[in-house]
């Protein structure tokens, strides 16, 4: 009854070289994948922390290619009602990486604000920042990322979707 993370990796015929599961206590949810140029899959989710998605923590790990072990894990930020990371990528060659999702803060009046996390090769952190709608008429917008790519001059774009009403 426990979510957790799971990664398979298999043969261009479908053939299975490894599979590995890993989680803590509680539900890990929404696990997203991609590979680095060394040939490792780097993992963005979260690492449940209460039952039902009370509290989470943005988590990436990175696996080593040739048998699912973990190369190094870490949690970021504090803690949030279901918060989680999606969709990693290298931002250059041993670089490090860039995810993008969202925070749910504030209790009975949640506050839903999109997250980006910048980390170095080794998977420690560079910064993370929230970010939320806002203009002249609107200064509580919802803001989820769903994706994070690099640009070539060296910052981000995000895109993702929120509440504006």
């Amino acid at each position: 009854g426990n979510l957790d993370l799971w990664v398979l990796r298999i043969t261009g015929t479908g053939d299975t070289l490894w599979t590995t599961t890993w989680g803590g206590e509680f539900d890990e949810p929404n696990a997203h994948l991609t590979t680095l140029a060394n040939g490792n899959p780097v993992i963005a989710s979260a690492w449940g922390l209460a039952p039902d998605f009370a509290l989470t923590r943005s988590y990436m790990a990175e696996l080593d290619q040739s048998d699912g072990s973990i190369i190094w894990e870490r949690q970021y930020g504090t803690p949030s009602y279901l918060g989680t990371l999606y969709t990693p990528k290298e931002v250059r060659p041993g670089e490090g990486c860039i995810a993008a999702g969202y925070v749910i803060e504030g209790g009975n009046t949640p506050f839903y604000k999109g997250v980006m996390l910048r980390t170095a090769a080794n998977g420690d952190s560079i910064w993370l920042r929230s970010y939320f709608y806002y203009d002249s008429l609107m200064t509580n917008g919802k803001g989820y990322f769903r994706d994070v790519v690099p640009t070539q001059d060296g910052g981000f774009i995000a895109c993702g979707d929120g509440n504006f009403v």
